[in-house]
Order: structure tokens, then sequence, then C-alpha cells
């Protein structure tokens, strides 16, 4: 019998805390609930844990407005025009609105190019007694003379980067190809043209390379007007045809791996290309009338 109390006892013991505990059952599972939340709240992640609680703000994209392009046939036209009586540097917007005389002074301005940026335009002036190259910006504003010499300048060309600026310029009636830095520094004589024998040996019609590290130009030199190339210090001129009649006004490809150019040699004056060096020559254009200046 007391072995059955005993047993019966036990399993009450169990129960009971399960279904109607102590007060000292109570107090002991308060305490655990409360360190179970703490230990729980612990190692739960929160909230500043979370990289999304701490945005960095997004800075708002202001739209700065870009200035209308000018020149090289997108917004306006730079010409020159003797309709005031005299030759001067106009612009004009490419659906003929805006005319605009830029230069209008007492001397002959001519042979505008715009410069690679399209902000400025350099051209050739008589105003000081003497030919010389000058630039404005594109609406006529802040006037610069590049140039300052005896030479008869003409035919200004930017090259493509803007640093540095060919020219054609004659002397004694002889014409030659020189480059300067943009502001007119650094002047260097490219081709040494010369009068051999009464006979007028000429470079001229030079054209940038698209990476400005080289001048195609038209040559005399030989006694047959070829196409030459030289790198734009002066350094290693180079014929790139050779030919007894006559090949010349060179143009790059925009890429700088092609030149075309007008040749003589088939009768007419067609256009032909040619890689850089000179090699593989095309014919594009095939006619018998006179085909000329490709650009």
């Amino acid at each position: 019998m007391k072995l059955f109390v005993f047993v019966a006892i036990v399993p009450i013991l169990i129960i009971i805390p399960a279904c109607a505990p102590s007060p000292s059952t109570i107090a002991t599972q308060s305490a655990i609930p409360e360190i179970t939340k703490v230990a729980q709240w612990t190692l739960t992640p929160t909230s500043t844990l979370t990289p999304t609680a701490t945005h960095t703000p997004t800075p708002t994209f202001t739209p700065v407005p870009t200035p209308t392009v000018l020149g090289g046939g997108f917004g306006s036209l730079a010409f020159e025009s003797d309709r005031d009586g005299k030759l001067e540097i106009y612009v004009v917007d490419i659906d003929g609105n805006n005319l605009a005389n830029l230069t209008n002074d007492e001397g002959f301005d001519f042979s505008p190019a715009w410069s690679p940026d399209l902000t400025k335009i350099a051209f050739v002036s008589d105003r000081t007694g003497k030919f010389e190259i000058y630039a404005m910006n594109a609406d006529g504003g802040e006037l610069t003379k590049v140039t300052d010499t005896e030479l008869r300048v003409k035919y200004p060309m930017w090259s493509p980067d803007g640093t540095k600026i060919v020219f054609e310029a004659d002397q004694y009636k002889i014409n030659n190809i020189y480059v300067m830095d943009a502001d007119g520094s650094d002047l260097v004589q490219l081709t040494n043209s010369k009068i051999i024998q009464d006979s007028l040996y000429d470079s001229f019609a030079p054209s940038w390379s698209p990476d400005s590290t080289k001048i195609a130009f038209t040559s005399y030199s030989d006694g047959n007007i070829e196409i030459a190339i030289v790198n734009a210090d002066g350094s290693n001129t180079t014929n790139l045809t050779n030919n007894k009649e006559f090949d010349f006004c060179p143009i790059w490809s925009p890429d700088g791996t092609r030149i075309a150019f007008t040749s003589h040699r088939d009768g007419n004056r067609d256009i032909y290309v040619m890689d850089n060096d000179g090699n593989n020559t095309t014919k594009l254009t095939n006619n018998n009338g006179f085909t000329y200046y490709p650009i």
C-alpha cells in the first residue's frame, strides 16, 4: 500500500506544476521567462544592424543647360562675304536665320575656320596692314591676334584636339606650310618649298590626321604634284604617291586609316582613296568631267 501511494504521489507532483503550479513554482517560472525574453531580444537582429535602417541620401541631379551647338553644319555656318563691299566673316543659322557680321572692320577678313569645340573661329585679316591670323569667339567677341609674322598667311585649320593651327603662307611668292600652337607660339615651318630654274615648287592644302599627330598635304617638291605626309612637329616627311600626273588635295578618313585625294592619273580628274601609308589605291569616281576636293 505504501508503494502504491508513493507511485501515485510522484505523478501528481509531476503533473501539478504543469496544470496548477504552486507559488514557489510560479516564482521560478516568472524568472525564467524574463531571462528567456532577454536572451531572445539579444539574439534577434535589431534594426540597427539592418543596412536599410540608415540610408545615405541620393543626390538630386540638376540638368545643366547645354549651349547651342555652333559650326560644322550643326547649328551655324561661318563664311566670308563681300556683300557689304568688302570681305567680312559672317555666321548664319542653318535655316537661314540670324545672319550676323562678326568682323565689320575696314580690312579684309576671310578664310574662317571653326575650332573643334565650336566655340571659336580663326580667320585671316589684313586690318593692321599685313595678313595675320586672328581668333574670336563664335559670337565675334574676344578678338585675339594669333600671328605676328612677315608671312602672307592664309587658310588656317585647327588640329582635331584644338591645341594647334596649321596654315599656308607665302614669302617671296613661295608657298609653305606652317604649324603653331593655338595661341600663336612655337611656330614651325613644315615644308621647304623653293624655286628651281624659274619653276615654283610649292606645298599647299594641309589636312590634319584625326589624332592630330600628322599632316597630309600637296607637295610639288620633286617636280610632280604628289600627296605627302609629315609629323606635326615637322619630322619625317614622306611621299605617299609617286605618279607623273597630278595628285592633290588629300583628306583623312574619320578613323585615320585612309586618305582620299584628287588625281589626274587616268586622264580625268577623279577621286581616289589609299591607305595612310600610300598602299591599296582605289579609284572611286569615273567620269569625263572634273571631280575635285573630297571631304
